[in-house]
């Protein structure tokens, strides 16, 4: 899948980014484009600006994954069972109706003891152990993309790991 900005200028491609999907595409793509990650400079003369006096363009080529979303069963949960505190006399104090639980991969722990049941306190304690590992992938979620915007505004004038000059785009080695 490809995007790309919205541009006033046409026939100009303004920040392409690609996805890639699929292991097997991604490793055939990683292996092509590992040294040519960084800024790429390109010399000659632009076909979209031709008056233009600039002849060194720079394009910076990033990788990014993207984060996983979380998925549990089961196994990836430690479920305790405890007293609940508060109000309910002697119930609350002989029987253990509250329920935490915690997910091993992210280390994060809900806690319900609301009801008077365990079972209720455990369904309750797993709706919202769901809804707080979807928040989770949420933020995630964001952060990568505030990652790809910022290395989408920075570019590295210099350095470039390749150097192409002309309209042929010839490699300079």
């Amino acid at each position: 899948m490809t995007t790309t900005e919205p541009i006033i200028t046409p026939r100009v491609i303004a920040s392409p980014s690609s996805w890639i999907e699929g292991e097997a595409n991604r490793a055939l793509i990683a292996a092509r484009l590992l040294d040519a990650l960084g800024t790429v400079q390109w010399i000659g003369a632009s076909p979209y600006r031709p008056h233009h006096k600039r002849r060194n363009w720079f394009v910076s080529i990033a990788a990014f994954t993207e984060p996983d979303t979380p998925t549990w069963n089961e196994r990836e949960l430690n479920i305790e069972t405890l007293r609940a505190s508060g109000p309910g006399g002697q119930h609350v104090n002989r029987t253990e109706s509250a329920v935490r639980i915690i997910h091993r991969p992210t280390g994060l722990s809900v806690l319900a003891q609301e009801e008077r049941s365990q079972h209720l306190n455990r369904r309750l304690a797993l709706a919202r152990l769901a809804a707080l590992l979807a928040e989770h992938a949420e933020q995630q979620s964001r952060a990568a993309e505030d990652q790809r915007w910022r290395q989408h505004t920075q570019l590295e004038r210099g350095n470039a790991v390749r150097v192409y000059r002309g309209a042929a785009w010839a490699r300079d080695i």
